[in-house]
């Protein structure tokens, strides 16, 4: 948004990662749940390919790719990844505490549910999606029973009772623990499943042509007077695609004005569809 914008012009909100971006509807033809994807060779890495709307060929950009940032299936694929980690993690948890029974020393890994890592991923991770956030919810018995298991371990070592102690954890393999190790490879599935860009497909200098979003958080308008110019906001977006910044009437939400001119040029537009 500039000076010589049309304040009374609507803007379609976006949401990439944490970062909402702005597009004036004056450019955004339509808003379609992201049909099936086909791939061009040759082509810019920010290229998704080309989808079919109506029988209507139209170029593809991954805007995450375009402004510098990690595509969506990229993002996923790292947060399954995390999740096998931490499942790890507590495979390995209950292998120490079994060694640590057997060899006679002390049990050094982290007793409370909030101090291992899934428990601190747990407690500083936010989404809106609820299908994801009501699914965690399912880890919250097994994980503190888990993390309990070391308390009783102890003291039922410290009486004298190693083999009570082995035996317990024999048990704890099998039931709660197995139990937590299947949550996470669903959850890992709940997290592929739930990942549903939007298409927004823009009016460009060349044709029309569509950008892939995580989500469209609203369509609402912005005034002029809550715009401010980039400069000195120390964004770190790929430059040349932003105008400057805006705050939404409510919340006092930033968003990211972009200049959609800049986003696909004619040549690559052409070029794509020659392909």
């Amino acid at each position: 948004m500039n000076a010589n914008a049309d304040a009374r012009m609507p803007w379609v909100i976006a949401q990439l990662g944490t970062r909402l971006f702005g597009l004036n509807c004056s450019v955004v033809r339509e808003m379609v749940i992201m049909p099936e994807v086909c791939e061009v060779p040759n082509v810019p890495a920010y290229m998704r390919g080309v989808i079919n709307l109506r029988g209507r060929v139209t170029p593809l950009v991954d805007l995450r790719r375009r402004l510098g940032m990690r595509s969506a299936g990229e993002e996923t694929e790292a947060l399954c990844d995390l999740m096998e980690q931490r499942a790890n993690d507590h495979r390995h948890w209950i292998e120490e505490l079994v060694a640590s029974v057997k060899q006679k020393r002390h049990f050094t890994l982290a007793r409370d549910p909030h101090q291992c890592a899934f428990g601190k991923w747990r407690d500083t991770f936010q989404t809106e999606n609820i299908l994801v956030s009501g699914f965690l919810k399912k880890f919250d018995a097994p994980h503190r029973r888990v993390h309990s298991l070391a308390d009783e371990v102890v003291q039922l070592v410290e009486k004298g009772q190693a083999e009570q102690a082995l035996e317990m954890l024999e048990q704890a393999r099998s039931n709660v623990l197995s139990n937590m190790l299947r949550l996470f490879t669903d959850f890992q599935q709940v997290i592929r499943d739930n990942r549903r860009e939007i298409a927004l497909v823009l009016n460009g200098l060349a044709g029309a042509y569509a950008v892939s979003v995580d989500s469209v958080a609203a369509v609402e308008k912005l005034s002029e007077a809550d715009t401010e110019e980039l400069a000195g906001k120390g964004l770190e977006i790929t430059e040349g695609f932003l105008t400057s910044v805006a705050k939404r009437a409510k919340g006092q939400e930033l968003v990211l004005i972009l200049a959609t001119d800049s986003i696909l040029d004619s040549a690559t537009h052409s070029g794509i569809l020659q392909t």
